[in-house]
């Protein structure tokens, strides 16, 4: 492809957050070098018992949080059947009022209300509704 460059990527695993993996060369070394291998293992160790508190954590939490997945599913399914019932009478009072389905009609509210009730149009007389479309 004319004018086109590789994509170059530099990845840092500390930046990312995650376990940095030894090179082929660092691994070769700890594989043969008895002394490489016990100092790798006791790093791991120390890593180890320093992440055990935060893991531990995040499996209570992880617990906690899906300690009743029916009651969680059942209550999510309910309020799903709510919002597509919901969707559904939203839909059917569009296409009632003449509306295309890729239109929403949104909920409404007071504030709607009472300006629809304060509007006055051409055929009811002056008004400020009749004010306000002459300008």
């Amino acid at each position: 492809v004319k004018g086109g460059r590789p994509k170059i990527e530099e990845y840092d695993a500390e930046e990312a957050g995650t376990i940095a993996l030894p090179d082929s060369e660092e691994r070769d070394r700890i594989r043969n070098d008895p002394f490489a291998k016990l100092e790798q293992s006791g790093t791991q160790a120390l890593q180890a018992k320093a992440d055990k508190p935060i893991i531990e954590l995040l499996q209570d939490q992880s617990e906690a949080r899906n300690l009743n997945n029916y009651r969680l599913n059942k209550a999510l399914r309910r309020q799903l059947r709510t919002q597509k019932k919901e969707a559904a009478a939203a839909e059917a009072e569009g296409s009632a009022k003449g509306l295309p389905a890729h239109i929403p009609l949104l909920k409404d509210t007071q504030e709607d209300v009472d300006v629809a009730r304060g509007t006055r149009f051409a055929s009811q007389g002056t008004g400020a509704g009749f004010e306000a479309a002459k300008t």
